[in-house]
């Protein structure tokens, strides 16, 4: 080793790695940062993490060339003994060079542009959304945008926190504080410190903060030995309550990521408030009071507490699939325990992540990061380029036997949720494991899925009359119960012989179905089932009667679920007091009997209270089955006006003996009648059904089926099959209405359309009404009946007519105040509405060719499309109000009252954006005022007198016609003839291949290039240095590189490029390097020493001009490094052979050298004889390859 120079072991150098003593070493020299690692830009926690050992390429990675000057103030004196570099660390740094000089890391293309303006779109319709629309659904849209609103403008804080997005960091922080605190809540950062812990530790369990989320999930068993997080600066306790909740943390995964925002809002405002170093504290804080304040101001403007849960519900849950998908590429992937290591970067990283496979159309949706390992090893390169460069990334992990994962995003998720498991399988196999229950049996007897196993069809009868009974309890020898006895109701039940049922429960409450209007009522776990003493069977919850059976003082003394499916309460000499079967609720079973006493009912819509039946009606000397609307009592009070059947069977005239409704165990759905119930009519006949209807039942089904009566007025018959797409699931097999719009109510009292295919519809509400809940029905209270009083009598002028071409309207006999067959024009029948205080609404149409028109007094069952209908609709004068009772009335003043708020609540969201805009435009205001005035300071305490002066660059267009007058062309760019405006002529060098450089170097160059004075020298008198139009820099690591090829044609003793010698040896450096490392380096030394030269220094002196012309400038030595090793007081490296001489010998120097020879022999020298007055001559000159 060379005298005076000091080397320190690498286990000397893993002490200094405490807080106050962090050294690291860079292409093996020691620098000590232990003051500066609370100013690093990227926070102290990765140089914390990763001191003690050599960070080469963390630093290649996460430092642009520029950042290698600043290096040097940082020398502790001392190199890393033994320093070495893996081929894997060369391979890798290649790959970093390469795409540094295709300019990959500076090319972002237009995506920040992009983002912006697809998240001012998506800001300015959720706002409008919300304030000028009365739609759930539009407001349950909004909370969506806003969502994705949140998920671009992650994108836009992710690369912000890896390297600058705008032109300026002024600009920069500007965009990270609008997209980051302003509109998502989330302080930067926090993000930033989180993120770059990140990728600095990846998927260390102590040391990598995206896996760190005790007490809810736990990624590995190994965080069961409660390990400390360095990050958070605690330990991570695995205790009683830790381990109950990871057990479940397969199930609990997607429900938490789509809350995941509340703990990034906590931590943010954690770090805020904390102690810890924030630069910009208070830009950080402003922001985030911005979004806490137009935020809820935006949700406080939705019409109620619903729509307002549901919209920041949705935003949120809409966001969870960022969460989702930043989990999924590290949490299936290893992990490891301790600190990161920082020689086998590139190996921690692809060991630690993984990649989604997808088209490139769906970039969008994963925003570029999908490519999770090119992201991790090239964390500056834009997520534009990711996708490019997987090719290259994948090639160099199958060269070093590295692992390259990619899967598809079902996949993905598969991977993650199966690795969740198996910690939670660890978890409860721990000593004193957590009690199992049936849940967590289900779960992980079928891998994970709940299912419906169902091995004998006439259970599923459990469903309907007490189907909690089976849902929650009871085992599978217990049939029945005896007086006195109590069933507790856990969450899930396997009920007599084969059964189970899915879970149904939602953290710890369960809807269980009855046939006595309970079908929605919530009990909670503690819930019990109790035949008690008198003989009524009573669900009770949290000491509260919820249902009863009404049997008590009827001998009751057991209760038995049938195998037929019926629950049966008998006495002491077993007859029936009550059965499950006489009360059906919205499902038939096969052999269940449906009566012309009782009904089917579907379940009452939650949002308008409209429900439909199914039920005989009956005639004097007739009857038949038909399905019946019952609108909402908020319609009308009156029970005349509340129900229409849409539907029957034609009707069975002089039927004797009892009259049922069956479905069958073939499949067929009828009503049978008679003395010995020979009479059939089948509404449904299954074509394999040729036994006849029949209640009887066989013991065992091939084929199971049920008949329900569904919310949306369809009876539908459905099929059990054990293998739909590999799947288990009832599949429909029979319905009673195809076309959906002919179904009353669908839409409230609204309107029907079809779609193009004709199964499916949607609605449309009349005008002055609004939608309510999912399926968009009508609100009932803009629908009423005419009444006529003193107050309104017939005065036309308070009232107008809308009419709603194509429509007709269903309707009761009881609803028509007349009809009329003599109206002559359509209008006409809107006319006689008008003129109706009565009238509601009128409906025109032909009926064989005669004209007809309804005048209506209600409008409750809702219309539907037809062309050969007009419907007329009376609404107030000012299209607000429609006449009616004082129930519509009040409606409308909520209506105005509600609109009224709305339109008061704008006025504090406007004036707070306008002042959040504002402040943003005076911040850049501030930013560009403040750039130009350094500018101008820079440049005058810079200039010196008698220096070159600053011309501006549309006075040189002036100057030189714009550049239209050539002289000449050099190698760096073209020189044109102009005149100054004292006439001065200049000869003026637009020198080409510009590239971006700091205004103080600039200017400090051109001062010393003008101050230059020889008499073969033209006089440097001005230059332009506007943006790209000024003239190429000349850096330091600029003068290294031409110091190194002028060493090497000192060595030569010739030029580099001659083309007077042979193929072999024209190019100098690419035969110099050959020849050194051939050992034979005395071959390319300078002839005229007739090889009088020491081999040591003449190696000496190729080395380091080999390291000075490195294509990367991170590369080159600093001149006084230069110096050190010319002197000897440097041990200097082998040196890379640099990639253009290397790209000329791969290319072939034969064939290169032919190119050239004949390109010289054509032009190697002329003058160009230009205008008399510009007395001289251009010579042409080539460049030599660099």
């Amino acid at each position: 080793m060379p005298e005076g120079k000091r080397y320190i072991s690498a286990d000397e150098l893993k002490n200094h790695n405490k807080p106050g003593d962090l050294w690291i070493s860079i292409q093996g020299k020691i620098y000590n940062v232990s003051e500066w690692a609370k100013d690093h830009p990227g926070g102290d926690l990765p140089l914390r993490n990763l001191a003690g050992q050599d960070v080469t390429d963390a630093f290649v990675a996460y430092h642009p060339g520029s950042a290698w000057q600043y290096l040097d103030k940082f020398f502790a004196g001392y190199y890393l003994k033994d320093y070495q570099v893996s081929e894997t660390s060369q391979d890798y740094r290649k790959l970093v060079s390469e795409f540094s000089k295709l300019g990959l890391f500076e090319k972002k293309g237009h995506v920040i542009f992009s983002l912006f303006s697809i998240m001012v779109m998506l800001f300015v319709v959720s706002i409008y959304g919300v304030l000028w629309s009365e739609s759930s659904w539009v407001h349950l849209g909004c909370g969506g945008l806003m969502g994705i609103l949140w998920i671009q403008s992650g994108w836009i804080g992710h690369d912000s926190g890896h390297y600058q997005i705008m032109k300026s960091r002024g600009l920069t922080r500007f965009a990270q504080i609008l997209a980051g605190n302003c509109l998502t809540g989330i302080s930067i950062a926090w993000w930033k410190r989180n993120h770059n812990a990140h990728h600095i530790a990846c998927n260390s369990l102590e040391f990598d903060p995206d896996l760190q989320h005790m007490p809810i999930f736990a990624v590995s068993s190994s965080l069961f030995d409660s390990l400390t997080s360095y990050f958070y600066e605690r330990k991570m306790k695995f205790d009683s309550f830790t381990r109950f909740l990871v057990s479940y943390q397969h199930w609990t995964f997607y429900p938490v990521m789509c809350v995941a925002r509340l703990n990034l809002f906590g931590q943010s405002i954690v770090l805020l408030l904390s102690k810890k170093r924030v630069l910009n504290r208070g830009q950080e804080i402003l922001g985030i009071l911005i979004f806490w304040i137009w935020y809820p101001l935006l949700v406080s403007c939705l019409p109620n507490w619903g729509e307002r849960v549901m919209f920041v519900g949705t935003s949120f849950a809409v966001t969870g699939i960022q969460h989702v998908q930043f989990c999924l590429n590290h949490f299936s992937s290893d992990v490891y325990v301790g600190l990161p290591s920082g020689n086998d970067w590139f190996e921690n990283q692809t060991n630690g992540t993984l990649d989604i496979s997808c088209s490139s159309w769906m970039d969008w949706f994963h925003g570029g990061l999908q490519y999770q390992i090119e992201h991790h090893l090239f964390p500056r390169l834009p997520r534009c380029h990711l996708r490019k460069i997987s090719p290259l990334v994948k090639d160099l992990c199958k060269k070093h036997n590295l692992p390259y994962t990619m899967v598809s995003f079902w996949e993905a998720n598969v991977l993650t949720i199966r690795t969740l498991k198996t910690a939670a399988l660890q978890a409860r196999d721990l000593t004193n494991p957590i009690p199992k229950n049936l849940v967590w049996e289900a779960v992980n007897t079928h891998d994970g899925c709940f299912e419906i196993e169902i091995a004998h069809y006439r259970n599923i009868c459990r469903r309907m009359v007490l189907f909690f009974l089976l849902l929650f309890g009871f085992k599978p020898a217990a049939k029945g119960l005896v007086e006195g006895s109590v069933s507790t109701l856990p969450k899930i039940g396997l009920s007599s012989n084969q059964f189970k049922f899915r879970y149904l429960t939602s953290v710890h409450d369960f809807y269980f179905s009855l046939n006595h209007g309970y079908r929605n009522s919530l009990v909670s776990k503690d819930a019990i089932l109790e035949l008690d003493t008198t003989g009524n069977l009573v669900l009770i919850d949290r000491k509260t009667t919820v249902w009863m059976s009404n049997t008590s003082g009827t001998g009751v003394n057991s209760a038995v679920m049938l195998d037929s499916g019926n629950l049966v309460l008998y006495n002491t000499t077993l007859y029936v007091v009550w059965q499950s079967f006489s009360q059906p609720s919205d499902t038939l079973l096969p052999g269940q009997p449906l009566t012309v006493s009782s009904e089917l009912t579907s379940t009452k819509s939650p949002s308008y209270g409209g429900y439909y039946t199914l039920k005989m009606l009956q005639q004097p000397t007739s009857l038949s089955l038909a399905l019946t609307y019952n609108s909402p009592e908020s319609y009308n009070p009156l029970p005349k006006y509340s129900n229409y059947s849409y539907w029957s069977i034609p009707e069975i005239s002089n039927v004797t003996g009892d009259v049922v409704a069956l479905l069958d165990e073939s499949g067929s759905f009828g009503i049978v009648y008679g003395a010995l119930s020979d009479g059939i009519v089948y509404v449904y006949k299954n074509d394999g059904d040729n036994s006849g209807l029949s209640g009887n039942q066989s013991l065992q089904l091939s084929v199971l089926r049920r008949l329900t009566l569904e919310t949306n007025g369809n009876i539908r018959l459905y099929r059990w099959d054990n293998d739909v797409n590999g799947s288990r699931q009832w599949v429909p097999e029979w319905a009673a209405v195809s076309n959906p719009c002919d179904i009353a109510g669908v839409c409230g009292n609204g309107i029907c359309n079809l779609n193009g295919s004709n199964t499916n519809a949607s609605c449309t509400c009349l005008p002055g009404t609004s939608p309510v809940g999912p399926n968009t029905w009508c609100t009932a209270n803009t629908s009423s009946i005419g009444n006529c009083d003193s107050s309104n009598g017939n005065l036309t002028s308070q009232f107008k007519i809308k009419t709603v071409q194509k429509t007709n309207y269903y309707f009761s006999e009881l609803s028509v105040a007349a009809n009329y067959s003599d109206i002559s024009a359509v209008s006409k029948c809107g006319d006689a509405c008008l003129s109706d205080c009565e009238c509601v609404a009128s409906v025109y149409g032909l009926d064989e060719e005669t004209a007809y028109c309804w005048i209506l007094k209600s409008l409750e069952f809702g219309g539907y499309e037809d062309p050969g209908s007009t419907l007329f609709f009376k609404v107030g004068s000012n299209g607000s109000i429609t006449p009616g009772d004082n129930t519509r009335r009040s409606g409308g003043s909520s209506e105005r009252s509600g609109s009224s708020r709305n339109k008061v609540l704008v006025l504090p969201i406007v004036l707070c954006m306008s002042l959040l805009v504002g402040l943003l435009c005076s911040l850049l205001y501030y930013s560009i005022y403040r750039r130009r005035s350094l500018k101008k300071s820079l440049e005058s305490s810079l200039m010196v007198s008698g220096a070159p002066i600053n011309i501006n660059y549309r006075d040189l267009q002036s100057a030189t016609c714009n550049f239209s007058q050539q002289l000449g062309t050099g190698g760096f760019g073209t020189v044109y003839k102009g005149s100054l405006g004292d006439g001065t002529l200049v000869a003026v060098k637009k020198l080409e291949r510009v590239l971006p450089h700091g205004e103080k170097e600039f200017i400090t160059e051109v001062n010393t290039i003008g101050s230059m004075h020889h008499m073969n020298l033209v006089r440097l008198c001005g230059f332009c240095s506007e943006g790209s139009n000024r003239n190429r820099p000349i850096t330091v690591k600029a003068d290294v590189y031409s110091y190194g090829m002028l060493l090497l044609e000192i060595i030569g003793g010739r030029r580099n490029l001659d083309m007077s010698f042979d193929a072999e040896n024209f190019f100098y450096p690419g035969w110099a390097y050959k020849e050194m490392t051939k050992g034979t380096p005395v071959r390319v030394a300078d002839k005229r020493l007739e090889g009088a030269v020491e081999e040591e220094e003449l190696v000496k002196a190729m080395k380091v001009a080999f390291w000075c012309i490195q294509d990367e400038i991170w590369m080159r030595p600093s001149m006084g490094e230069v110096v050190k090793m010319l002197e000897g007081s440097v041990l200097i490296n082998e040196p890379p052979m640099p990639q253009t001489v290397l790209e000329l010998i791969e290319e072939g120097l034969d064939h290169v050298y032919k190119a050239m020879k004949r390109d010289f022999n054509h032009h190697s020298s002329f003058t160009i004889n230009t205008d008399p007055s510009s007395r001289a001559t251009c010579s042409y000159s080539t460049m030599s390859p660099r």
